[in-house]
């Protein structure tokens, strides 16, 4: 029984060496990822949800270091024990289909967004290095053979998406992965992580903008994110999905989208009181001045003093006039909606 195990490793080994040498050719010469049939290449609107923003795809440098990271380790566990298990069976080059969809959405309708460069850069990165290799062996459940194949790893396989910013429908492909089954398996976990999160953004912003009848919807999501790449991407999703702008500064630098803000609780705080505060900031920002109405009493204090300056500036001239609650408080006094200019 030993010897046979020896010989049928033997064989094994000698099989990986000139599959992948094979694979190593065929990565030489053939697209991992068709750009052409990729998410981001359709220049489209869909007629759905009017005022959807436009992003760059491109800025130079800094996206360049932001998307090219070795993510081959953010996989789950699972996934590169199922290749080890494929890996020592007969089938493990077999040709797959793996289809990444929404099982259900609750408004019916989910608003695609995911970014095709971040997608092809993580699959142009995909390889394991020699921490990598050293760490995967420290756990203890992975054979020799097995790290020696991932030392030489290689994607073979094609990936077609729908065109960012595509409305799609429950159980409708998103992102279709055509591959061995040892590559499909291994890049499911990391790019259901990429579209996910950002197809729900873009979702929910869409639905926002689509509530809000026209008027323009800023995204404010940064400090509630989780992380600064959700944060940012997310921030981009938005603007897909029909924001009009955005408060991260880096998403405006990196994608060349519009960037807004207000001012904060602590603004009006520092100052005697909140007459002053806004009169302040009005003087500063008159052609984007926008007052945070809720630091103390909206309806007592914040509103009366929001439309006193407003009504200051109007006599001015400067036809700047909005303002924002941030406490969620919607009393039946409040006399306009955000974003409405005519307060006065």
């Amino acid at each position: 029984m030993d010897k046979e195990r020896k010989n049928d490793s033997k064989e094994r080994e000698e099989g990986y060496k000139q599959t992948s040498k094979e694979r190593e050719e065929g990565c030489k010469q053939s697209s991992k990822v068709r750009e052409e049939d990729v998410i981001g290449t359709s220049k489209e609107t869909p007629k759905a949800f009017p005022k959807q923003g436009k992003c760059r795809t491109n800025s130079g440098r800094k996206q360049d270091e932001m998307d090219r990271q070795n993510l081959t380790l953010l996989t789950d566990l699972y996934e590169l024990t199922m290749m080890q298990g494929y890996y020592r069976n007969a089938h493990r080059n077999a040709t797959v289909v793996f289809d990444a969809f929404s099982k259900q959405s609750v408004w019916r309708r989910l608003f695609h967004y995911g970014r095709v460069e971040q997608l092809i850069e993580y699959i142009r990165e995909l390889h394991f290095g020699a921490e990598d290799i050293r760490y995967l062996s420290s756990l203890g459940i992975f054979g020799k053979d097995f790290l020696d194949y991932l030392h030489d790893f290689h994607f073979t396989g094609d990936i077609y998406a729908v065109p960012e910013g595509s409305v799609i429908f429950p159980r409708e492909p998103l992102v279709k992965v055509v591959a061995p089954i040892m590559e499909a398996q291994l890049v499911e976990t990391a790019i259901l992580n990429i579209i996910n999160h950002q197809s729900l953004i873009a979702t929910k912003a869409a639905r926002v903008c689509y509530a809000a009848k026209g008027d323009g919807v800023l995204e404010f999501g940064l400090r509630r994110a989780q992380g600064p790449d959700a944060g940012t991407y997310g921030a981009r999703a938005a603007i897909i999905g029909g924001c009009v702008a955005t408060s991260n500064v880096l998403c405006g630098e990196l994608f060349d989208v519009p960037v807004a803000g207000t001012h904060a609780h602590s603004w009006v705080m520092s100052f005697p009181d909140e007459y002053t505060a806004f009169k302040a900031y009005a003087d500063i920002y008159p052609d984007a001045c926008i007052l945070l109405v809720d630091t103390y009493d909206t309806l007592e204090s914040g509103v009366p003093n929001a439309i006193r300056v407003f009504q200051e500036m109007k006599k001015n001239g400067v036809k700047s006039k909005h303002f924002r609650d941030s406490s969620g408080f919607r009393g039946s006094g409040l006399p306009v909606q955000e974003g409405k200019e005519d307060v006065g």
